[in-house]
């Protein structure tokens, strides 16, 4: 990445975070839910707030895409993200359950994409403890709200597989 482009991208993440803190991103979130809709009919994304080791953390998801739904998220796009201050390796293999608790299940008619994807992001915002060990009861405690934010984001895509089925 050029030197420009760096600078470009840490002056959008300076000024996101800055609206994180002052709470003014719950509109950006809604609106970026229906950006992503493309050919979707319907939006799709959930935020829950939970207590993880004593400290309000916050999960959010969107996803889009509904054709070609197999194993292993065929044409769908999900990010998840919250303000849990987690290493990336404890982080990762608690996204890599949660999909696979999730929108690894789907399947209709047993086509993969090869864009699927889900983008999971933790920014530490909320200043709790940093969660280093996947064992931890703070590590079950975000994974608990991980798993809820992925099958909810799951869930959205079973009215359009009952559509396909019945198609």
């Amino acid at each position: 990445m050029s030197t420009e482009k760096a600078k470009e991208c840490r002056v959008l993440i300076d000024s996101l975070l800055d609206l994180a803190q002052e709470g003014k991103l719950k509109y950006e979130a809604d609106a970026a839910a229906v950006a992503i809709t493309t050919t979707d009919l319907v939006s799709k994304s959930v935020a829950i707030q939970s207590l993880v080791g004593g400290t309000d953390i916050r999960i959010g998801g969107m996803a889009k895409g509904s054709g070609m739904i197999h194993p292993n998220m065929a044409t769908m796009l999900g990010v998840i993200t919250t303000d849990a201050m987690v290493s990336s390796d404890v982080w990762r293999k608690m996204v890599q359950v949660a999909v696979n608790r999730s929108f690894n299940q789907i399947t209709v008619d047993g086509d993969t994409s090869t864009n699927d994807t889900v983008i999971a992001l933790a920014s530490g915002l909320s200043r709790s403890t940093k969660i280093s060990s996947y064992n931890s009861n703070e590590a079950v405690q975000l994974q608990a709200g991980l798993d809820v934010v992925s099958s909810t984001s799951f869930k959205f895509y079973i009215p359009l597989l009952s559509k396909n089925l019945l198609q």
